[in-house]
């Protein structure tokens, strides 16, 4: 989860940020170096939302991200313009 967010365009900003960190990374293995992805989903926090309902919708856009070919973003339906 990201605190201080102000809109949905921060976001965004800040889920691409964090894909890049990770693409720029990698896992070294013996002699070979592994490069690793990011599959992930977005959400804005509403106030009558819980953490439950917040990692549930998380997860959902996830599992879109994943489905879609991984090594992306998938925003929520409140985030999607």
């Amino acid at each position: 989860m990201v605190s201080n967010v102000r809109d949905r365009d921060d976001l965004i900003q800040s889920s691409d940020m964090l894909g890049v960190l990770v693409a720029s990374s990698g896992i070294r293995k013996q002699n070979s170096f592994v490069k690793v992805t990011t599959s992930a989903g977005i959400t804005i926090a509403s106030n009558d939302d819980s953490l439950n309902s917040l990692t549930q919708r998380c997860n959902e856009m996830a599992k879109q991200s994943i489905e879609s070919g991984g090594n992306r973003v998938t925003p929520g339906r409140e985030i999607a313009a």
